[in-house]
């Protein structure tokens, strides 16, 4: 006998644990054990010592810091601002020039401005001055870097 023969193949359980079966009916039973091992789950354990407390508390997890911030309207429209000025190719650390995606800068800055053309009459002042300020800017941005780019850019050979 060989070595595969001599050794059982091994046996593989199989529980099901969806809810419902293949016609979409809730399978018999299921309320119950999902109640039974939500409530195991979910019992109390023994009190225990309450540990000591520490000197400084560590900072939060990042999710937490971004639940804990609130989010306006003031910060989208940063947010895209700074996502369109790194498109546009803005240093994202001294000395390392940015990336250009005039594609993605366009899109952004009709992005903003489909929102200015939305909420027109209903921002506060000193959303619409964000607003109208961070379109003027990245307009002028995106119109410089297209004129730099076509005077680098060697003109496409003619076609005959």
């Amino acid at each position: 006998m060989s070595e595969q023969e001599s050794h059982p193949e091994p046996v593989l359980k199989v529980s099901d644990r969806r809810h419902f079966t293949e016609s979409g009916e809730r399978r018999p039973g299921v309320e119950a054990r999902a109640f039974e091992e939500r409530t195991a789950a979910a019992a109390p354990a023994p009190p225990a010592a309450p540990p000591p407390a520490p000197a400084a508390a560590p900072p939060p997890p990042r999710q937490q810091r971004l639940a804990a911030r609130e989010i306006t309207l003031l910060g989208l429209l940063q947010d895209l601002y700074a996502t369109c000025m790194m498109q546009l190719g803005a240093e994202l650390q001294p000395g390392q020039p940015g990336q250009v995606d005039l594609e993605g800068a366009r899109e952004t800055i009709d992005l903003l401005g489909v929102l200015q053309q939305k909420t027109h009459g209903n921002l506060e002042a000193q959303e619409s001055r964000l607003l109208e300020q961070a379109l003027y800017e990245l307009r002028l941005a995106y119109v410089e870097v297209m004129r730099a780019s076509a005077r680098v850019a060697p003109p496409p050979p003619p076609r005959r």
